[in-house]
């Protein structure tokens, strides 16, 4: 089956994604769409529900570094997760349930995410 391609931009920038994905079945063998997003960068969806974030500039690598951890793993975990590319030297993964709160900057568990916060003592 042939994914699906969208995203503003994307037209000019398939025939290049496709280049690098050729390289790596891993992922082929996993992707359903490829989204360009802002005109600048790709998100490659894969089965199962993840999304891999691409950064705008050394895609290639980025496209390098997923096709291996997809090849070492060889398959993902059960749950959807976003794995971020974006930075040159870290891969962050996440399921994509989670939430980042501002103002702590902690992925609260699906229990915390529901607890409501504790009222404020006066001492």
């Amino acid at each position: 089956m042939l994914p699906v391609v969208a995203g503003a931009g994307a037209p000019d920038g398939t025939a290049r994604l496709f280049e690098m994905l050729a390289r790596h079945p891993a992922i082929m063998h996993r992707l359903t769409k490829a989204e360009r997003v802002g005109g600048r960068r790709w998100s490659l969806h894969l089965s199962g529900g993840s999304v891999a974030l691409l950064p705008a500039d050394e895609a290639a690598a980025a496209v390098a570094r997923l096709g291996t951890i997809l090849k070492e793993s060889d398959h993902l975990p059960p749950e959807a997760r976003i794995i971020d590319l974006r930075l040159e030297t870290t891969v962050i993964e996440r399921r994509r349930d989670a939430r980042i709160l501002p103002a702590t900057g902690t992925i609260p568990t699906p229990a915390a995410a529901a607890t409501p916060p504790a009222p404020d003592r006066k001492e």
